[in-house]
């Protein structure tokens, strides 16, 4: 009995997306695998549809895109689009049975390809909120991103995203149902809880962007460094971002010598989880400058619990959330210094040593490979319907409205 034939749709380079990577090794063994989007082919497809590189947007002009978008002419902006068109002219529809279709940007060209049996919808973000701190993108690119989740994932057969909080706001405001798979890590088996010795072992790994409270986290242990000498470190892990950023984070680290902070060359992906089990605490302290970053959970969040630390989060509801549910750690009020180092030096060797213990025992049931169920779920519930689909009429692309 020949496969069910699976498209998985993202406007990322895929080798690098890990979202995406984890659903091609979800699938790669159960269903004859198609994959479209930015880069070479990803190990394990069958057939790779690349996007070039050169149609990264949904205009070569940002004027005149921003007129579509100011002037409504959503559909015309999305599906009169190079790479839309160049997707459309690849992949005939009703070609696949089955297409996963990653953010909301992927969503109404996943509809109009008209896959055989549905369209399932992974969404990274709330997308009408995304980056609502800036306002021209507020004003504009927000009620573009709200017209297709309003008319087009409101069609999709399923969806998921990355947290509770994404969940529930696209319940209240779409009234789209969505279960929740977050940014999880596989599973490792092979690491335990390291000893929590003195000094106080603490790292943040990330990107170098404002607004993540890094220079925050700094301050935080300069702070306490200043009251209790020697009782803390901190290793930064800083790849990618704002290179003024960067420096900036130089320079003030390297204004405070003996506070115990280094900034530390990046890890290659595979040495990520190894290289944060040999500290105690993973601190994440995201201000909360939008919707998004208020419900976040990071990849970053799981991968100190695969490597068995206990964690400080904060403010963030649903970190904070998962972070009490489980018992890994503690979540500050506001990302200031202040409260960075109030937390900070309020534990202790023995409440760490009970965080890193939640950690281990919870590190299967928080695992990429557990979490991600809803995925394989999905997929097998279309992939068993009996009756195909021909797709939604409001998704065909010659409806240029």
């Amino acid at each position: 009995m020949p496969r069910a034939r699976l498209l998985i749709m993202s406007f990322s380079v895929l080798t690098g997306d890990p979202r995406v990577l984890r659903q091609i090794e979800m699938f790669k063994d159960d269903y004859e695998l198609v994959t479209v989007g930015y880069g070479g082919a990803p190990a394990g497809v069958t057939e790779h549809v690349e996007v070039p590189a050169h149609l990264d947007s949904l205009r070569p002009s940002f004027r005149h895109l921003m007129v579509l978008y100011a002037a409504r002419r959503y559909r015309r902006a999305y599906f009169g689009a190079r790479r839309t068109r160049f997707v459309l002219d690849r992949v005939a529809p009703h070609s696949v049975d089955v297409i996963i279709a990653n953010d909301v940007n992927a969503v109404p060209l996943a509809l109009a390809l008209r896959p055989r049996l549905g369209v399932h919808a992974d969404l990274h973000e709330y997308a009408p909120r995304q980056r609502e701190d800036e306002r021209w993108w507020r004003t504009l690119v927000g009620p573009f991103q709200g017209w297709m989740v309003r008319r087009h994932v409101t069609l999709a057969d399923s969806v998921t995203t990355v947290s509770p909080g994404l969940a529930a706001q696209y319940a209240a405001e779409y009234g789209v149902t969505a279960r929740v798979v977050p940014n999880a890590s596989p599973f490792r088996g092979d690491i335990e809880p390291s000893t929590v010795g003195s000094p106080v072992r603490l790292v943040h790994m990330g990107s170098a962007v404002r607004g993540r409270g890094i220079a925050e986290m700094v301050g935080a242990v300069i702070e306490a460094a200043a009251e209790a000498p020697g009782r803390l470190t901190l290793d930064l892990y800083l790849k990618g971002g704002d290179a003024s950023y960067h420096r900036e984070l130089g320079e003030l680290v390297a204004a405070h010598p003996d506070a115990g902070v280094r900034i530390c060359d990046p890890v290659p992906f595979a040495q990520i989880v190894p290289t944060l089990a040999g500290y105690d605490l993973g601190l994440i302290i995201y201000p909360p400058t939008n919707f998004n970053i208020v419900h976040a959970l990071p990849n970053k969040l799981f991968e100190y619990v695969q490597a068995r630390l206990g964690v400080i989060v904060g403010p963030g509801v649903d970190m904070r959330e998962m972070v009490q549910e489980h018992g890994i750690g503690t979540a500050v009020d506001e990302a200031t210094a202040e409260q960075i180092r109030t937390a900070l030096l309020a534990v202790d060797a023995e409440q760490i040593t009970q965080w890193k213990a939640a950690a281990d025992a919870r590190a299967q049931s928080l695992s990429a490979e557990v979490t991600s169920e809803p995925w394989r779920e999905a997929v097998a519930a279309l992939v068993s319907s009996t009756n195909p689909v021909a797709g939604p009429e409001s998704s065909d692309p010659s409806d240029r409205r």
